[in-house]
């Protein structure tokens, strides 16, 4: 439970690991990160987190039955298999959170290196303005082209990469589902498109998302700094 203003909330986290791993070439989420899977990592990170109550896993029947017959996750509600597309695999997790799931934390299950302080964020923001995601200030001059030419520089300073968990209250982002005409590859643009308020939590340089096989390497670099 989060509790927020003598108020407690019921947290769902939704695991989403239905994707292809097109651009990494191999299944990055059942790949060993520092000896253990991707996907667990994922997992493991909101099963010790204190203020989720259930996870559901979104992925498909390779996957899920390896976190069946291999991982021990106490908060383990379900697992829903993808849809076609992102959203309706998220949508998919949405379907099987609790009923009186008040808020629910999106995650990819290629971020592995997610924190305990970056959920909490996230939750806290969601809590405030029905619905928030981690984000991080862009360190690098981004340019806009066309064509192979520089058409303008954009100003950096309101510039965010976007990261998970993505956090909604859950009625909220149903009524989101619901309305759309798009398809969205992020979570955010739901609400956006309602016109709805979207806040951005604390994230962190480190909750980078296993993209490349290139990541992999920063990646564990990252976990053997943090063991040391």
């Amino acid at each position: 439970m989060f509790e927020f203003e003598g108020k407690s909330y019921k947290v769902t986290a939704i695991i989403a690991a239905g994707g292809s791993s097109s651009r990494m070439g191999f299944d990055k989420l059942s790949a060993l990160l520092c000896g253990k899977p991707v996907i667990l990592r994922s997992i493991e990170a909101f099963e010790s987190c204190e203020y989720i109550d259930e996870i559901v896993v979104v992925t498909g029947e390779k996957l899920s039955n390896y976190i069946l017959n291999n991982c021990t996750i106490k908060k383990l509600k379900a697992i829903a298999m993808p849809g076609a597309s992102r959203q309706k695999s998220v949508y998919n997790g949405f379907s099987l959170c609790s009923d009186d799931t008040d808020i629910v934390c999106v995650h990819d299950g290629a971020r592995p290196l997610v924190t305990q302080n970056i959920i909490f964020e996230a939750i806290a923001s969601a809590v405030k303005y029905g619905a928030a995601t981690a984000a991080v200030l862009v360190k690098d001059t981004i340019k806009r082209g066309r064509n192979g030419i520089i058409i303008e520089t954009v100003p950096r300073e309101e510039l965010y990469q976007i990261q998970t968990p993505q956090v909604f209250a859950k009625q909220l982002y149903i009524d989101a589902y619901n309305s759309a005409e798009n398809e969205y590859s992020d979570d955010c643009q739901l609400i956006e498109s309602l016109g709805k308020t979207v806040a951005l939590s604390k994230g962190d340089y480190r909750n980078i998302k296993l993209t490349t096989a290139e990541d992999f390497v920063v990646a564990e670099a990252i976990i053997k700094q943090m063991r040391e």
